[in-house]
């Protein structure tokens, strides 16, 4: 079902705006404005922290040539956002009934952190959808599937949340791990039903979240260069499909290699390291919740639709960000590789071809993401503000 995009005035939160690792490290990565999410615990020093949205964003310069006329006739409209949804695929070996730091089982922590996520009240406006592998019937002995086909079928299809919440929690509830860990062709399977789901679906942007515990023991290819090749493979093709990783490890999987595997394929799929969560630490459940949130608000995009009003005169639309009481202009960069540290947006088709979207400069799009109260707007008839 197609879910309602987001209504009016835009409230863009700060959710995994920024990384957080044990011992509170930071590190940035260039790409994708990725994070380094090694031995991933939730997020706790971020609280009283505050981000100037005017931080990498110039204000319009009074007297510019290319500034917006006073004078001219204008109608403003609030930005609305470009619909975002997850695709989850489930690792359910049997592994996941390996107890954890606190004595549950990974399984039953991974249920329970996926509950308070889709009752999260800050997920309504997305679509998430779920789907498992291996897949392998009963009296199979746990052996897993190997066919992408197999892989590419929602066990609970993409559908709005909150509503869809339910049927996930069911079908959860309804799985029990038994199987061995086919990751190559799960991921393949995913994003290929994420790229159907967004074939059908043009002004979306579907993400893949692979959570697995284990490395791959079954179906080829098992070498995370393999794997890696179909994330990256997504990604690179327009509209991309991004990939996102969660692990939750074993300190055997760990000394094994396993979160330099997780992090091969999650730099393919999105530019960024693993979310890797330590199965022996106190509490998996509350850091594998804070990975989904992370994830959550890592791929919210930082784009929003060309109102209809504007019609066919594309140089006189101008982005305007609210915080704090104060109104910034954004520049018009023209495109993606002219982004500088003053941020700015350019349109996803250049004109004289049809733009659909408003996209927002990587300096830009991280101002937003750390502002709890910005609000965006498009402002209709009046020039185009451009760079000095």
């Amino acid at each position: 079902m197609l879910r309602p995009l987001l209504v009016t005035t835009l409230v863009l939160t700060a959710l995994g705006c920024a990384p957080h690792n044990v011992g509170n490290e930071r590190d940035e990565l260039a790409e994708d404005g990725g994070r380094d999410a090694r031995a991933f615990d939730p997020p706790a020093d971020d609280a009283g922290e505050s981000f100037d949205v005017g931080e990498g964003l110039d204000p319009a310069p009074s007297g510019d040539a290319g500034a917006a006329d006073a004078k001219c006739a204008s109608s403003t409209t609030s930005a609305t956002p470009v619909p975002l949804d997850l695709f989850f695929m489930l690792d359910q070996s049997g592994s996941m009934k390996e107890t954890t730091g606190s004595g549950t089982t990974k399984w039953t922590a991974i249920k329970g952190a996926f509950k308070s996520f889709l009752a999260d009240p800050a997920a309504a406006g997305i679509a998430a959808g779920l789907g498992y592998f291996g897949r392998a019937g009963f009296f199979s002995d746990g052996k897993s599937s190997c066919a992408v086909g197999d892989y590419a079928k929602a066990d609970v299809p993409i559908a709005a949340l909150p509503g869809v919440g339910s049927s996930i929690a069911t079908s959860l509830l309804l799985h029990d791990p038994f199987t061995d860990t086919p990751t190559g062709p799960a991921l393949a399977g995913a994003l290929q039903y994420a790229r159907a789901f967004q074939t059908a679906h043009p002004g979306h942007v579907v993400s893949v979240v692979l959570a697995t515990d284990g490395l791959p023991t079954a179906c080829a290819p098992l070498d995370a260069d393999g794997i890696a090749a179909f994330a990256a493979k997504a990604r690179a093709e327009s509209p991309p499909i991004r990939t996102y990783v969660i692990g939750v490890m074993s300190d055997a999987d760990l000394g094994k290699g396993a979160a330099t595997n997780l992090d091969t394929i999650s730099k393919a799929g999105n530019g960024a390291p693993a979310f890797v969560i330590k199965s022996t630490g106190s509490d998996v459940e509350k850091a594998f919740l804070s990975a989904l949130l992370a994830i959550r608000g890592t791929a919210l995009p930082c784009e929003y639709l060309v109102p209809a009003g504007v019609g066919a005169d594309y140089d006189k639309v101008n982005v305007r960000v609210t915080s704090g009481g104060s109104v910034t202009t954004l520049p018009y960069v023209e495109r993606a590789d002219k982004c500088g540290p003053a941020g700015g947006w350019y349109y996803d088709v250049p004109p004289p071809g049809k733009p659909t979207r408003v996209l927002t400069c990587p300096a830009t799009c991280k101002a937003l993401s750390a502002d709890g109260a910005g609000k965006v707007d498009i402002e209709i008839g009046c020039a185009t503000l451009r760079p000095k």
